[in-house]
C-alpha cells in the first residue's frame, strides 16, 4: 500500500545497545491529521482491491476496531491515553470505508 510504504534500508543495519523508544505523534491532532491523511491514500488502493460493501463496513467495522484494540489489546491499561488511542483508530477505520463510499458514489453519479 502507497500510505504504508516500508522504509528502504541503505547501509548496515546494527542492533541498538538501548531500547529505542519511539512515541508517535507529539499531539491528538497531529495523530487526526495522519489519520486523515492515510485513509484519503488508501481510497485508490481499496478501489482497485474491489472492496465491498462499504456502507456495511462503514457502520461495522468502527466498533470492532475500538473494542478490539481497548479490551483484546488492553489499551484500557493505559488510562485515557488508551481510550483516545482506541477511538482514533475507530476513527480511521470509519474514514476509510466513508472515504471509498463517497468516491463510489462521485463516480457513479458523473
Amino acid at each position: 500500500m502507497p500510505v504504508h510504504a516500508a522504509p528502504e534500508v541503505t547501509g548496515k543495519v546494527i542492533d541498538l545497545p538501548a531500547p529505542f523508544r519511539h512515541y508517535g505523534e507529539a499531539d491528538i491532532a497531529a495523530r487526526a491529521d495522519k489519520v486523515n491523511r492515510y485513509s484519503t491514500g488508501l481510497v485508490p488502493h481499496k478501489r482497485a482491491r474491489g472492496v465491498r460493501l462499504a456502507a456495511l463496513r462503514m457502520l461495522l467495522q468502527p466498533p470492532l476496531a475500538f473494542l478490539k484494540l481497548y479490551l483484546l489489546k488492553r489499551y484500557f491499561l493505559n488510562g485515557w491515553a488508551g481510550y483516545i488511542a482506541a477511538r482514533l483508530q475507530a476513527h480511521y477505520t470509519f474514514l476509510k470505508y466513508a472515504k471509498l463510499y463517497e468516491a463510489r458514489r462521485r463516480q457513479r453519479d458523473q
